[in-house]
């Protein structure tokens, strides 16, 4: 079997521990990504449900301010008509649109819906997005400090440490 001395074991090892950094990292960062950013639905036509009624919308957890246009010709209709909230459908989280008493004349019609909602696993804390995001962070950190140690440890290193 060869055995690798000096700069090479240290090369290798580096490249090993930066590889499979970069692997683990990649995955964790995609996941904090979704659980960190909202996501913002334009226009999304739907038909209003009869008054006090509510209908589901896509998305888990409501974030931004709903608002309601007519579809046909893209009047505003005021938010005192709609409320936008979380509810269970089915036993899942999602968004809800509810007509109130003073848009009866909008049941059953089309309307054109805008809102900001947070994907299935959002994160809806602060303080739990922010730790989130360190969680890239000091991997990445982590990762450049396994490279630094690998290489201070060669025969390379000995030129920074001065001998």
């Amino acid at each position: 079997m060869v055995q690798f001395k000096g700069d090479t074991a240290a090369v290798i090892g580096a490249f090993i521990g930066i590889i499979i950094a970069i692997v683990f990292l990649a995955s964790i960062a995609t996941s904090i990504v979704g659980q960190t950013n909202t996501i913002t639905t334009i226009n999304e036509t739907v038909t209003a449900p009869a008054v006090n009624a509510s209908l589901a919308l896509t998305g888990r957890d409501y974030v931004g301010s709903g608002v309601v246009h007519n579809a046909t010709n893209g009047t505003l209709i005021p938010t005192v008509n709609f409320t936008f909230s979380d509810g269970l459908v089915n036993g899942a989280k999602t968004v809800l649109i509810t007509t109130l008493d003073g848009a009866s004349g909008y049941a059953g019609e089309s309307i054109n819906v805008s809102y900001e909602y947070g994907a299935e696993g959002y994160l809806a804390d602060s303080g739990s997005r922010s730790i989130a995001l360190l969680i890239i962070i000091f991997g990445a950190l982590a990762a450049v400090i396994f490279t630094l140690v690998m290489f201070w440890k060669s025969e390379s290193g000995k030129f920074l440490r001065g001998k």
